[in-house]
């Protein structure tokens, strides 16, 4: 990761602001979707640790597992929808797959989000 995009993921300001981007105004972030549902949104990790490395992060403001109800049960059904059309589309299972979501302070990013990843972590970032 570059110095300058480095500091500025370093910043709380600035990932409080990418995170509002993402539920609000996804196409001003500078990814490339590989799916938009009516309430996800996957891409392809910017920095990535595994050889396949996509995030998924829902398109409402939750900032955490903890803020997740169940009020909303079809948002839940679609992302098993999402994630295991995109292991078959992606034929993940013969290499292993995980679907990784972090908490607390394992959780760099402050919006909820899922890492699906296949094959072995790189060693060296």
């Amino acid at each position: 990761m570059s110095s300058i995009k480095q500091k500025i993921m370093e910043s709380t300001t600035a990932r409080k602001a990418l995170a509002w981007l993402f539920v609000h105004a996804p196409r001003m972030v500078p990814i490339t979707p590989l799916r938009v549902t009516r309430n996800w949104l996957a891409f392809c990790h910017p920095s990535p640790a595994y050889p396949v490395h996509i995030v998924i992060l829902p398109r409402k403001p939750w900032k955490d597992w903890l803020a997740v109800t169940t009020e909303d049960p079809e948002v839940m059904l679609e992302l098993v929808t999402l994630t295991q059309s995109m292991i078959r589309d992606f034929e993940l299972t013969p290499a292993g797959y995980r679907l990784i979501m972090n908490g607390g302070p394992n959780q760099t990013f402050p919006h909820l989000h899922f890492h699906l990843v296949a094959g072995d972590e790189y060693l060296s970032k």
